[in-house]
């Protein structure tokens, strides 16, 4: 809890930090009322309590990681009435099947290549490890970009490479199943200006003012240059910069991906549905997929609210009929949607974001979540893993949200 007095009163704020456990208590204090200050809204409501004499006695129930922010006057303070829960929920049942959309082009992430450097040909590197080499090689002692401090510009000044006697190539390899259309596949490159881009051995230009996820993030076109089975993106280096960096290259369209033996295999587009992402195709998928179902409301009356049983994301939009409602994003998995409601069908849609984990990753040796350094990326196999040993986290609506009535 914080507290904080103030002149005419006090603030009190409650937060329960428990993932699983509600928190059920109540406190004493001083005052003549007590109002709930909703963060959230910016709604100010009273709030129950009874008086003992001079005290005032107030019970809380907080949902796991569920707070409460009060305000507790020394005079009357007159405020609308805390809006009740109707004694009865009851559920609507759809009048439709539940349509699942990705709202993003699938993303695949090929995080091996091989590494070309001087007397070395073609060897297999983690993108971590070949970065490592590639700096070494050229007369640092590792990788100054991740675990060394520049003092002034002390790196800047040793980019003084020429071509005759520098660079780099790296060829990452994917693979695409027979029948895959990939007119409208895209390649991710970070800093394309570093490098040329090749695609299956022909040079590419980055799509001009375009970039993804990130400003640095180049696209590339490569629908044309791509082959079923085997492909490879090759970024040549010549010459060396102090600032190539490698990084994992991404291929974005629409497909799905599922294990190989090692990496990962671009299949045609398939249904999806509640359940985890990643075992459904998209196991490096970011952004946002969409689950809409319609129901009908034949006499509006009482009030309505949303509510998600099993569902892992960093945040779900709601939307009544292609209007924003509101987010959904803490216990309990719920939104008041009263006011979006109206007489006949709705369509009423869970955004549900995933997050950068499975994206940037770390994919290997990850031994604790919740933290992520440069250490955290730096150990890998030496060649690349089963697609099944990479380490990835579910997102997705595991179970069909409800919508409740209630009077």
């Amino acid at each position: 809890h914080m507290r904080r007095k103030l002149d005419d009163g006090e603030l009190l704020f409650l937060v329960n930090s428990s993932l699983k456990e509600e928190a059920i208590g109540s406190i004493t204090a001083f005052g003549q009322a007590v109002l709930r200050l909703d963060p959230e809204t910016g709604e100010i409501s009273r709030y129950p309590f009874e008086r003992d004499e001079e005290k005032l006695n107030v019970n809380y129930n907080l949902p796991p990681v569920g707070e409460l922010l009060l305000f507790i006057g020394n005079e009357v303070i007159d405020a609308k009435k805390q809006t009740e829960e109707p004694e009865n929920w009851q559920v609507i049942e759809s009048s439709g099947e539940l349509q699942v959309t990705p709202l993003s082009d699938n993303v695949l992430v090929v995080d091996y290549c091989k590494l070309t450097l001087g007397d070395m040909k073609e060897k297999e590197h983690y993108y971590y490890s070949s970065s490592d080499t590639i700096f070494k090689y050229h007369g640092f002692d590792d990788n100054p970009w991740v675990s060394s401090i520049q003092f002034k510009t002390e790196f800047l000044d040793r980019d003084t490479f020429t071509a005759d006697h520098s660079g780099f190539r790296a060829d990452y390899g994917f693979i695409i199943v027979p029948g895959v259309d990939f007119s409208g596949f895209k390649a991710v490159v970070e800093r394309p200006g570093l490098y040329t881009v090749l695609v299956n051995g022909k040079e590419v230009e980055p799509i001009d003012d375009e970039y993804w996820l990130d400003e640095s993030f180049g696209v590339f076109r490569i629908g044309d240059y791509l082959n079923d089975y085997t492909n490879t993106i090759s970024l040549v280096a010549n010459p060396m910069s102090v600032h190539c960096e490698l990084a994992p290259v991404l291929v974005t369209g629409n497909f799905i991906v599922k294990p190989g033996m090692p990496g990962w295999v671009i299949f045609p587009p398939g249904e999806i549905n509640t359940g985890s992402w990643q075992y459904q195709g998209y196991p490096f998928y970011q952004s946002i997929v969409g689950y809409s179902k319609p129901f009908i409301v034949e006499d509006k009356t009482g009030r309505y609210k949303i509510i998600l049983g099993d569902w892992q994301g960093t945040v779900a939009g709601i939307e009544i009929n292609g209007n924003k409602a509101g987010i959904i994003y803490h216990q309990p998995y719920e939104l008041d949607i009263t006011d979006m409601i109206v007489e006949g069908e709705n369509i009423i849609t869970v955004n549900v974001a995933g997050s950068l984990k499975n994206l940037l990753g770390p994919h290997h040796n990850v031994t604790r979540r919740g933290i992520v350094t440069p250490w955290s990326f730096k150990y890998a196999p030496g060649t690349q893993p089963p697609g099944e040993e990479y380490d990835l986290l579910d997102y997705g609506l595991m179970e069909d949200f409800k919508l409740l009535s209630g009077i």
